[in-house]
């Protein structure tokens, strides 16, 4: 996850690419892109408060948001917990990179229902 979140561009761009053609393979497949998030949520819940680990999987979720990967309408419960763990993780933050990172997950947010 670190390398979808950032490091050096080529890095990020093999990443994405190998991350993308993993969610397009589960096109139509609703409980497999529903087991996909739980898993992110599972990694977000364990390493709260862990910048290393939060603020690159909140650049990955904001890429995943983006691209309209995750748009079923069925992961709407799994969206509201990626929603309620990263106001969590903002809570009294200052730290500004943190910050950038849950705005991009939210404002990418604003597309889904409910």
């Amino acid at each position: 996850m670190t390398s979808s979140g950032g490091l050096t561009e080529s890095t990020l761009k093999a990443s994405c690419k190998t991350l993308f053609k993993y969610l397009s393979d589960m096109k139509g497949d609703v409980p497999k892109k529903s087991n996909f998030l739980n898993k992110l949520i599972t990694i977000f819940e364990e390493n709260m408060k862990d910048e290393r680990v939060t603020i690159p999987l909140m650049k990955t979720l904001e890429m995943l948001l983006e691209s309209a990967y995750l748009s079923e309408d069925e992961l709407s419960p799994e969206l509201k917990k990626v929603h309620a763990l990263t106001v969590q993780e903002c809570n009294k933050s200052k730290n500004i990179v943190k910050l950038m990172g849950s705005v991009g997950v939210f404002t990418n947010m604003l597309a889904y229902k409910d």
